[in-house]
């Protein structure tokens, strides 16, 4: 069989504000509509997604661990693929989070997030769900070699 997947473009960029804030968005949309799986065109959607976020970060060169610990934020909203009762299924979820800076420069990543997906005007689907991400950002001089004399 012959699988045609969507096509996904996306776009998005951010904004660092005195090494302080940095202010992100980013939009994507996927071509569910002009897939098609063994030959056969499905009732699938575009998928839309815009997403924003916030990070701050309290001092760069900090002293004190809680000014160096990086707080964020976000939000998403997207228009599902998916269709139920010929209505898109939409989401909507905000996140908040933490990355915690160890003494390499690498970082312990945290966040949680929630999400709920239903079909506008109708109570018979709807889902909410939480997630908890964690992640490790490592920063190291794999390529560095040291100089003797």
């Amino acid at each position: 069989g012959v699988f045609i997947l969507p096509q996904n473009f996306s776009v998005g960029s951010s904004l660092l504000i005195k090494q302080k804030l940095e202010l992100a968005f980013d939009y994507q949309v996927e071509k569910w509509s002009e897939s098609t799986f063994f030959g056969e065109v499905q009732n699938f959607k575009d998928n839309e997604r815009l997403s924003f976020g916030v990070e701050f970060l309290p001092q760069i060169n900090a002293i004190k661990y809680f000014n160096a610990i990086r707080y964020r934020v976000g939000f998403n909203k997207s228009n599902s693929y998916l269709v139920f009762d010929n209505q898109q299924i939409k989401q909507i979820g905000g996140s908040i989070g933490f990355g915690f800076p160890l003494r390499s420069g690498s970082l312990i990543n945290v966040a949680f997030n929630y999400n709920k997906r239903s079909v506008p005007n109708d109570d018979r689907l709807e889902e909410s769900y939480f997630q908890l991400h964690l992640n490790f950002s490592l920063q190291s001089s794999w390529f560095y070699r040291p100089k003797f004399d």
